[in-house]
């Protein structure tokens, strides 16, 4: 997603929340100036497409060194698969994370 500030998280990861059909998705923040928001993508087979039909949240940066997504409503007992990437205030678009996965709660 860009450069890190923190060695916390070196790549993007899911857990599963503590509520039926929740996952916890976080990523170390981009340290390069003007990003906008980030794109959180998420499907249900690991070799899924990142586009607009797959695009869940546009989650804007805080001043957390870790950017975060909460995502809720999902099946249970699911496993679902995420990429991230970081788009800059000039609307550039920054690479995709690797696919990163969680199960839901049973």
């Amino acid at each position: 997603i860009g450069g890190v500030e923190t060695g916390l998280i070196s790549e993007p990861c899911a857990a599963r929340g503590e509520d039926d059909g929740m996952i916890y998705i976080l990523w170390g923040k981009c340290s390069s100036p003007g990003i906008s928001y980030y794109e959180v993508f998420r499907g249900e087979s690991p070799d899924f497409v990142a586009d607009e039909t797959t695009l869940i949240a546009k989650p804007e940066p805080e001043e957390y060194v870790v950017g975060r997504y909460i995502d809720k409503g999902l099946k249970t007992n699911m496993r679902y698969y995420y990429r991230v990437r970081a788009v800059g205030n000039d609307g550039t678009k920054g690479a995709l994370s690797k696919v990163f996965d969680a199960l839901t709660k049973e």
